[in-house]
């Protein structure tokens, strides 16, 4: 009764201190509705699917798995299950969790949530509404002056129809965004360190051991996002760090960074990291490492057709006959990731059954994407300046976006799960817009601070 009236206050604090990041938002009002609606719609959605779920109440019981958990939170259960183990046990098991465990780093931090919160699904309200809060922060302040962008960015986070899903259920997609987005902002912040007169070099560091931590965070759910970073960022940085006041220090830090991540990564990724990935990162072969890649890519596109499921994305019939075999994946899988169903079927690109009646939902996903993926597209082509083009932030955001994006449509051969990971898509599409703004915002402060002749 005790633990459970110290959880009871715990969780009360901590919904104050939600209040609090929200009022952050406060200096701009539109911004602040459209984050504070985001909130209610998680906050208030949640709860329903939790207490219809725990109550099994007569609304979708063919879609309800029980104890406040839906269909497409199968991986969340595993989580929560492992979480509330390790939180019984204390907060000693909770530091010495098994990384055998499935995306042991979240698993970690639900853990702790539930052991401070209680063991309930609905704790996981909290992890993902302050991941929310904190990826809506880190998107304002990239776009810093450039309100209407910032305003954009925070509708799509805020409205996102998937994203709002994954919310209401312990799942680590929400808080893999909040990641995905802190990576952009420290980078950012690196890049802004060596800019500033006083101390940069101390500066810079720090920053880069922040950016150390966001890394192995994101190792320790998500490996090969980890290594997609990696490939993007680092030529990314290396590139900025020659055009700083103190280029070898720059480069020097980097590559400290970067030989740790890398050292760490068989450890943080644990039983997870595929052997082939494992040799590479103990025996470096710069020449034999995209066969090795390539290799990887294809073992993961046959382990996902093997894989049962009633959404399983077939070719079509205007691509059955394409060659190679290959190419005609990657299109199908594209049009599967971009088109609505019915569009992508009547267009004999895709066909997909199942889906438990819930292909509207996904169709209107499809459709909020395309929006802002236009948007993208439109800022990158509206005004081809070379100053534009010179931003090492967007070329890392570009960069991530486009390799996780051929990944996904090569190798998900199921689209409940492609569904899932466009998410991480969606975000970098988002960002590309916001990062081109950061680079707009870094000159106007730049030309602010230099002396007038």
């Amino acid at each position: 009764m005790l633990i459970a009236l110290i959880q009871t206050i715990l969780a009360a604090i901590a919904c104050g201190l939600l209040y609090i990041a929200f009022r952050g938002f406060r200096n701009d009002r539109t911004i602040a509705l459209l984050v504070a609606a985001g909130v209610l719609l998680r906050a208030a959605g949640g709860q329903i699917l939790f207490w219809i779920s725990y109550l099994e109440l007569p609304f979708g019981r063919a879609l309800q798995s029980g104890s406040g958990f839906w269909f497409y939170a199968r991986d969340g259960r595993k989580y929560f299950n492992q979480a509330v183990t390790a939180a019984e046990h204390g907060i000693g098991a909770i530091a010495t969790l098994d990384p055998k465990v499935i995306s042991p780093g979240f698993t970690q931090l639900l853990a702790l949530f539930g052991w401070m919160f209680g063991p309930v699904a609905s704790t996981a309200l909290l992890l993902n509404i302050a991941a929310y809060l904190g990826t809506c922060a880190i998107l304002v302040a990239l776009a810093g002056q450039q309100k209407r962008l910032a305003m954009i960015a925070v509708a799509a986070v805020s409205f996102s129809p998937s994203v709002i899903l994954w919310s209401t259920q312990p799942l680590k997609d929400v808080f893999f965004l909040f990641l995905f987005a802190a990576f952009v902002g420290v980078a950012a912040w690196w890049i802004s360190a060596w800019q500033r007169e006083e101390r940069p070099f101390a500066r810079a560091t720090l920053v880069t051991l922040l950016m150390l931590v966001v890394l192995c965070a994101i190792a320790a759910i998500r490996w090969y996002f980890a290594l997609a970073l990696l490939i993007s960022s680092a030529p990314v940085l290396v590139i900025a760090s020659l055009r700083t006041r103190m280029p070898l220090r720059a480069t020097a830090l980097l590559v400290a960074m970067y030989g740790v991540v890398l050292a760490g990564g068989i450890y943080i990724a644990g039983p997870h990291l595929p052997t082939q990935m494992q040799m590479l990162i103990a025996s470096p072969d710069v020449a034999g490492s995209p066969r090795i890649l390539a290799d990887m890519l294809e073992g993961t596109r046959v382990s996902f057709d093997k894989l049962a499921g009633s959404t399983k994305i077939n070719v079509g019939e205007t691509l059955s006959g394409a060659e190679p075999p290959r190419a005609a994946r990657f299109l199908s899988g594209s049009a599967a990731l971009l088109l609505p169903r019915p569009l992508a079927r009547a267009a004999g690109l895709i066909e997909v059954s199942g889906g438990r009646g819930l292909w509207l939902f996904a169709d209107f996903d499809t459709i909020f994407f395309d929006i802002f993926l236009i948007m993208a597209i439109v800022t990158l082509v509206r005004s081809p300046h070379l100053a534009k083009w010179q931003n090492p932030l967007l070329w890392l955001v570009l960069g991530v976006t486009l390799l996780i994006a051929a990944a996904f449509v090569y190798c998900v051969g199921n689209f409940g799960a492609l569904f899932r990971y466009r998410s991480m898509i969606f975000l970098g599409v988002v960002l590309i817009p916001v990062a081109t703004a950061w680079s707009a915002a870094s000159r106007t402060t730049a030309a602010a601070l230099r002396p007038h002749s």
